[in-house]
């Protein structure tokens, strides 16, 4: 679901809070290692 949130985000205009939510999903993951978007992350 949260791709659709930042979908949402981003054609609502609001391109700051679709970086920041995606920053805060899945930068982690990037911090990580990760290569690619893990399917079971949680960044908790």
């Amino acid at each position: 679901m949260t791709y659709y949130e930042i979908l949402a985000l981003s054609q609502l205009g609001d391109m700051a809070a679709a970086r920041a939510r995606l920053r805060d999903v899945w930068g982690t993951m990037f911090d990580l290692g990760a290569t690619t978007f893990w399917e079971g992350y949680s960044p908790e």
